[in-house]
């Protein structure tokens, strides 16, 4: 858990400078954690879309998949180096697929058919331990689903990927 012991670190650095209040440190110790692990996330992305080759993919991965996970919800890794290797694996998968969802726009409808189906169905997954009132449940559900209906209608719009 280095990220903790950075974040920890840091926050106290800036307790002694008297840049964070004392009394706010373990909220501090915990954004500081999340950010870290969110950075490494994101640079784990784009060095495999670098090995694969294309780093438009991963951007594409980053700028499609965030907005989605935050609304939608799903699986909750019980460890940053679990999170990390759920995280890029799954970016890889979808790196790797990029390719044939671009060469072949019947897969792309059919991949964002499926994601529509999941947010409209199956959203918001919570989190065991920050559970969700249902006026949130109902937002997420609505915006994760507006959110999978743009990239339908994208793919379906997307005629360049058939050519």
């Amino acid at each position: 858990m280095w990220e903790r012991t950075l974040s920890q670190k840091s926050v106290r650095l800036f307790c002694e400078q008297k840049v964070i209040d004392e009394a706010k440190a373990d909220a501090y110790v915990y954004g500081y954690e999340l950010l870290i692990s969110s950075v490494v996330s994101v640079l784990l992305v784009v060095l495999i879309a670098v090995v694969c080759g294309d780093v438009r993919y991963a951007l594409s991965f980053l700028i499609g998949f965030i907005p989605q996970r935050i609304y939608i919800g799903g699986y909750h890794a019980t460890s940053h180096t679990r999170c990390y290797l759920a995280f890029s694996g799954l970016a890889l998968i979808c790196i790797l697929l990029s390719k044939a969802i671009a060469a072949n726009h019947l897969f792309r409808i059919l991949t964002t058919v499926a994601l529509l189906g999941i947010s409209i169905f199956l959203s918001p997954i919570e989190a065991k331990n920050k559970p969700l009132s249902e006026k949130k449940r109902s937002s997420y559900k609505m915006v994760a689903s507006v959110l999978s209906s743009i990239d339908f209608l994208l793919a379906i719009l997307d005629r360049k990927s058939t050519r």
